[in-house]
């Protein structure tokens, strides 16, 4: 039977063996699959791999030098003698030509300039601009009696400016605010044009009570000097009126309590519109 079977037997033996072969090589593969799945889900191995790079030994600067002043004498070595090449490009600059300033300056053509020419040449450089009528400006925190004191004595006439919404007692105490801030301003009036040096009438210690009462009801106020020109236009005119004024106390009574900021926008009437220069003043 084996002799008239034998190369059946053989072939089986080969398959077998290549077979062997291919689960070997599967094995091996699984292996290397396990390996890289170990390293990915504990990565502590780069840490040993990456430490002689990141924390060199102290010894290992010596032999860095060593290498280094090797591989410089080296180079100038091998740089040593060989001449550079020359940029055809390159052209020696032909020597500068001077003149004196003198010579080149025509005395005919010394000119001043005329008054007409000098207003132009100013125009050019600052050209004017158009501010308008109505604008806004920054008013100042009233924080106590004394700072609204200093605010009254310069000013003509009260703006108030509501800005808050009021109560009847809210709206009882700003009249009676205004009223007693106007007493002082015409009082000051009167002692500017008749030289009465009398002390002001103005009730202190009621203005005093007044501003802590609003600032209960979480109003603040805030404060600002603005000169109004007159007489009042809302087109600039081409040439500037005879100059008048208004001084203004304009006072904001502002929603809010004690954490407001020191500083709020409000709208202004300047009276007219106006030219101005940049860069100079109004």
């Amino acid at each position: 039977m084996l002799r008239r079977h034998w190369p059946i037997i053989l072939g089986t033996v080969n398959c077998l063996t290549s077979f062997w072969s291919a689960v070997r090589w599967v094995l091996d593969r699984v292996g290397y699959a396990e390996l890289l799945v170990a390293h990915f889900r504990d990565p502590g191995w780069l840490g040993a791999m990456l430490t002689p790079f990141l924390d060199p030994p102290p010894w290992l600067v010596f032999p860095c030098f060593v290498i280094g002043f090797l591989l410089i004498w080296w180079d100038m070595r091998r740089h040593r003698g060989t001449p550079q090449p020359l940029n055809p490009s390159f052209r020696a600059a032909p020597p500068a030509r001077t003149t004196s300033l003198a010579a080149t300056v025509d005395p005919q053509r010394k000119t001043e300039e005329t008054p007409e020419e000098q207003k132009r040449r100013s125009e050019e450089m600052f050209p004017p601009r158009l501010y308008p009528r109505m604008d806004t400006e920054k008013a100042g925190r009233i924080s106590d009696v004394d700072s609204l004191l200093a605010y009254i004595e310069p000013s003509r006439r009260i703006v108030p400016h509501i800005l808050a919404t009021l109560t009847d007692e809210t709206h009882g105490y700003i009249t009676e605010l205004l009223a007693l801030v106007q007493d002082e301003i015409d009082h000051q009036d009167r002692a500017r044009t008749a030289g009465d040096a009398a002390p002001p009438p103005l009730a202190r210690n009621r203005l005093r009570e007044l501003l802590v009462l609003l600032k209960g009801n979480d109003i603040s106020i805030y404060a600002l000097h603005h000169m109004k020109i007159l007489p009042e236009r809302w087109e600039a005119p081409p040439e500037r009126d005879p100059f008048q004024a208004e001084l203004q106390l304009i006072l904001a009574f502002w929603p809010g309590g004690a954490a407001d900021s020191e500083e709020i926008e409000v709208q202004v009437d300047h009276g007219q519109p106006r030219w101005v220069k940049a860069g100079l003043p109004f």
